[in-house]
């Protein structure tokens, strides 16, 4: 049980009560009582399939959010941020990753290598074209 006490200082009446204006000050003085005050409880954590538990069901048996709260012991407010993240990540498990087959990895291998030929054939030419370039400003004598 909480027990507030209030304690009054300075109280200072107006002399002629005309104009004047006192301020009091207070002091609050909180106090608990150990053995009407239990310790809070402690936080409890639910795995992933105990969650797909109970929001399955509200989702499939129709059951009251309510009821199912009450239930398992939850906030409202919890189970719906459970339904919220189901909702926007569910789509990951519908998501399957695709392992490359061998042949799938040699034609990838070769389109990189392909590229990467092409990538340093551009490169030469670009060197090439450059020296030229610089070689003719030189003979205009403008470099």
């Amino acid at each position: 049980m909480l027990d507030l006490g209030v304690q009054v200082t300075g109280l200072c009446p107006a002399s002629d009560g005309i104009g004047e204006s006192r301020r009091l000050s207070y002091t609050y003085i909180w106090a608990y009582e150990t053995e009407d005050c239990p310790m809070p409880k402690e936080r409890r954590s639910f795995s992933g399939a105990e969650k797909m538990a109970i929001l399955r069901e509200h989702l499939i048996e129709r059951g009251p959010i309510s009821e199912v709260c009450d239930k398992h012991g939850l906030q409202p407010t919890v189970f719906y941020g459970w339904q919220k993240k189901l909702f926007e990540e569910g789509a990951a498990v519908f998501e399957q990753s695709r392992a490359k087959t061998p042949r799938q990895e040699a034609v990838e291998q070769r389109r990189i290598a392909f590229l990467e030929a092409k990538l340093r054939n551009k490169d030469e030419v670009m060197a090439e074209r450059l020296g030229e370039h610089v070689a003719l400003k030189k003979s205009l004598g403008e470099f």
